[in-house]
């Protein structure tokens, strides 16, 4: 399917702006979620920014007939007043 072909390229691609210690995951449908373990807002900022050119530059969208890929982007601290991971979730999903 076209549309899987495209979230593979792309989960690949975003992959590779990763640090070890990150962690990419496919959420469902066509949303990806970053974990940054220690990560400030400062680092989380700086690599949603790298994530973003890196969606824009995935080319295969073109190829299959698709004007373009955008993304939004969200965060939120899960170490702020002790939420759960999935507050931290919910939080973030408001954001974008």
């Amino acid at each position: 399917h076209v549309r899987d072909l495209v979230l593979i390229a792309l989960a690949r691609a975003l992959s590779t702006r990763l640090r070890e210690s990150d962690v990419l995951a496919r959420l469902g449908g066509d949303e990806f979620a970053v974990l940054v373990p220690g990560g400030d807002l400062h680092v989380a900022r700086g690599l949603a920014e790298q994530l973003g050119m890196t969606a824009r530059e995935v080319e295969i969208a073109e190829l299959v007939g698709l004007r373009r890929l955008t993304i939004s982007a969200g965060g939120a601290s899960l170490e702020a007043d002790g939420r759960s991971g999935g507050e931290g979730m919910a939080l973030a999903d408001r954001a974008m």
